[in-house]
């Protein structure tokens, strides 16, 4: 028997159905009326292509079949096609098909790209969040760096001034300006710390008790103190409903503060005249099983918030009014919202052209203060603690922050000693068995401030330790009194924080 080349044991037609058949997309031979002749997925129940198109896409597709002869050429269109629930795209494609018959016929395939569709999807709405971001960032950056020069220049030409200068009035009144330059600086600095926080959640919410009487009363000192603050034409009001011993709340004392001085900062800034009021009501919630909850207002009679800026105020980097000379960071009411929903609360505005703004957010009212007696830390002025005879160690590599802390303590009459990295300082205890406190800054260099404080720990347990945290990075204070520090201060440091913390450690 000769041997035949092997293409004859299989015909033409029988290669093309297995191949057919093969496909995993839908491939089918159609008439004129998209009535499906023949499909490599004979089990499915399709009869005409019009059955899985929406309307519109039949309309393109319909001439198309019509065409006359010399049209018809190879077509392909993307089309979301209904074979189940969902829409899903397609790449369809069509080309003549002409078999032996006169009758015209189209080969169809579908192929599915719904994947290759979301993608794209995806890369636009990113790259259009991406340049939204990128603008917001510019004229962020821009601002940014108008604010920190502002105060930068006044401290660095008032310090100028002052070397120069004889007169003892003028360098006092030169000191002021730089002091408030520089809390102008830090509030900045804050702000952008904070933001950054809140974008990366890192920022946490401590619980503890809050007399929120005391905190309205000294938030209206310092406001009444701002240089700020148009004296003669605006007053500033306090409500505080709640007496004394039932004005105790749970929550964050330090974010509550920081809300109310942003909304503060942002009256003073736009209010000439009238009144600025700064205080709470209770309210009963219905819903909530009685609890009821306590709503923190700042109101102002000052320019108001055009109804086209409401909504945009709480953005980042947003300021209302670009190009008026009271700004200031841009994040403050970004940074109010994001901690208020931290809080469990909303904030709420209420303002319109010329009439003024009340800005107010709600917190449940955790705990009702059951007669409790408010610490008496009401007392501003500090006492000097009297330390002669006691021995500090100082763990700081900056010799501008020791300085500084030096001449703080100068008139505590205590004896200090200097050290500028943390070996440096368990060093000194393993030599000096006598110092009676130690404050330690986290961040130094060869050994920083935990493992010093943790070495330190089990070489005199009772040696009271306080961490110096810069504290813009949270968890900075929960690793310090993790790795066995007594008590923190944040800095820049508070001359009566400081002084209450050392009477208490050293005067007992």
């Amino acid at each position: 028997m000769s041997h035949h080349s092997n293409s004859h044991m299989f015909s033409h037609s029988e290669i093309f159905r297995s191949l057919f058949e093969s496909l995993s997309e839908l491939v089918c031979i159609v008439d004129i009326e998209g009535k499906i002749v023949l499909s490599n997925q004979p089990q499915n129940p399709w009869k005409n292509i019009g059955q899985f198109m929406q309307t519109t896409d039949w309309q393109r597709i319909e001439p198309a079949l019509h065409g006359s002869g010399e049209a018809i050429l190879a077509r392909e269109w993307e089309f979301e096609l209904l074979f189940g629930e969902e829409p899903i795209w397609h790449l369809v494609k069509m080309v003549p098909f002409s078999a032996e018959s006169e009758e015209r016929a189209f080969l169809m395939s579908f192929y599915n790209i719904h994947k290759i569709k979301q993608r794209e999807e995806i890369l636009v709405k990113a790259r259009e969040q991406a340049e939204a971001q990128e603008r917001i960032k510019s004229s962020f950056l821009a601002n940014m760096s108008h604010e920190i020069r502002t105060p930068m220049n006044s401290i660095i030409g008032f310090s100028d001034l002052i070397q120069r200068s004889c007169d003892e009035e003028e360098k006092r009144q030169y000191l002021e300006i730089i002091k408030s330059s520089g809390q102008y600086l830090l509030n900045i600095i804050n702000d952008i710390i904070d933001f950054s926080k809140i974008e990366s959640g890192l920022l946490d919410i401590k619980v503890q008790r809050v007399d929120i009487n005391q905190l309205i009363d000294e938030l209206a000192g310092i406001y009444n103190s701002d240089t700020r603050l148009q004296k003669e034409t605006v007053t500033i009001i306090t409500h505080k409903p709640l007496a004394d011993n039932q004005a105790v709340i749970l929550s964050d004392q330090t974010r509550i503060r920081q809300i109310l001085s942003n909304l503060m900062d942002n009256a003073v800034k736009f209010t000439n005249r009238g009144t600025i009021e700064l205080g709470y009501k209770v309210e009963e919630e219905k819903l909530k099983g009685k609890i009821p909850t306590i709503r923190f207002f700042v109101k102002d009679s000052g320019i108001g918030i055009p109804d086209a800026e409401k909504e945009l105020v709480f953005n980042r980097f947003h300021q209302a009014r670009e190009g008026d000379d009271a700004l200031g960071s841009g994040l403050g009411l970004a940074i109010v919202k994001a901690l208020v929903s931290k809080l469990g609360g909303k904030v709420h505005l209420q303002s319109g052209n010329g009439k003024g703004s009340e800005f107010s957010f709600t917190i449940t009212f955790l705990q009702r203060g059951k007669g409790l007696l408010v610490s008496n830390q009401q007392q501003r002025e500090v006492e000097v603690p009297e330390l002669k005879g006691c021995s500090i160690l100082i763990a700081e590599d900056v010799e501008a922050n020791y300085k500084f802390i030096s001449a703080i303590l100068k008139r505590t009459q205590v004896k200090l000693t200097w050290v500028k990295n943390g070996k440096e300082a368990v060093e000194a205890v393993i030599n000096n068995e006598n110092f009676d406190l130690i404050l330690m800054d986290l961040r130094l260099p060869v050994m920083d401030g935990y493992k010093a404080s943790e070495h330190i720990k089990t070489l005199q347990p009772k040696l009271p330790i306080i961490a110096l945290t810069a504290f813009a990075v949270s968890g900075d204070m929960e690793k310090a009194l993790e790795a066995g520090c007594d008590d923190y201060l944040t800095k820049p440091i508070s001359i009566p924080i400081l002084y209450n913390k050392l009477n208490f450690y050293l005067n007992m």
